[in-house]
C-alpha cells in the first residue's frame, strides 16, 4: 500500500483535487489567436469570429459557456426567424467552426491554458447550418463588358481573369 501511495503522490493523483476552472473567454481566444497567427491560414477570419463572438461570450467563464448558451447565436430551426439579428449562415458556420476548434486545440495540447479547460465541449453537439449557397445567375457576356467599361484600368486585368476562370477575389490579388 505504501508503494501504491508514493506512485501516486509522484504521479500528482494522490488527493486529486480538480482546481475550479476559471478560464474565460477571453483568456481562451488569446492563446488560440496566439496559436492560429503561427499555424492556420484563416487566422485572419478567425480574429473577426472571435471580435463579434466576444460580444456574446467576453468576460464569461469557460464553466459558464453551454451548449444552450452556444446554441443561441445561431439560427434556431423551430422558429422562423433568427435568433441573432439576421446574420448569413456561411457567417454563423465559420464562427460556429471557430468555436469548435478553439474548444479542441487546448485539449490536444497544443496550447496551454493556466486555470484548466472544462472537460467536455460545449460545442461539439451544434450542427453545422445548411448554407444552401446558390447564385441567382450569372453575367451575360453583354452585362459583364459593360461593367468592365465602367471600372477603372487597374482592376479591369482581375476583374477578367474572375470572370473567366471563376476564381475569387483572394486567389487572384493575394
Amino acid at each position: 500500500m505504501l508503494r501504491k501511495r508514493k506512485v501516486e503522490i509522484a504521479e500528482g493523483k494522490f488527493l486529486d483535487r480538480r482546481r475550479p476552472l476559471t478560464t474565460t473567454f477571453d483568456e481562451l481566444a488569446e492563446a488560440y489567436l496566439k496559436y492560429a497567427r503561427g499555424n492556420k491560414k484563416s487566422w485572419k477570419r478567425d480574429a473577426t469570429s472571435i471580435q463579434k463572438l466576444s460580444g456574446v461570450f467576453g468576460g464569461k467563464r469557460l464553466a459558464e459557456i453551454t451548449r444552450r448558451l452556444s446554441s443561441a447565436i445561431r439560427p434556431c430551426a423551430r422558429q422562423a426567424r433568427p435568433c441573432m439579428a439576421t446574420r448569413p449562415l456561411a457567417t454563423l458556420n465559420r464562427e460556429l467552426a471557430c468555436r469548435k476548434h478553439m474548444f479542441n486545440i487546448p485539449r490536444k495540447g497544443l496550447i496551454e491554458l493556466k486555470c484548466g479547460m472544462p472537460s467536455e465541449n460545449p460545442v461539439s453537439a451544434i450542427a453545422f447550418l445548411d448554407e444552401q449557397n446558390v447564385g441567382d445567375r450569372a453575367l451575360t457576356p453583354e452585362e459583364f463588358q459593360r461593367m468592365v467599361e465602367t471600372l477603372p484600368d487597374y482592376l479591369r486585368p482581375g476583374v477578367r481573369c474572375a470572370y473567366h476562370t471563376g476564381r475569387r477575389k483572394g486567389a487572384i490579388w493575394d
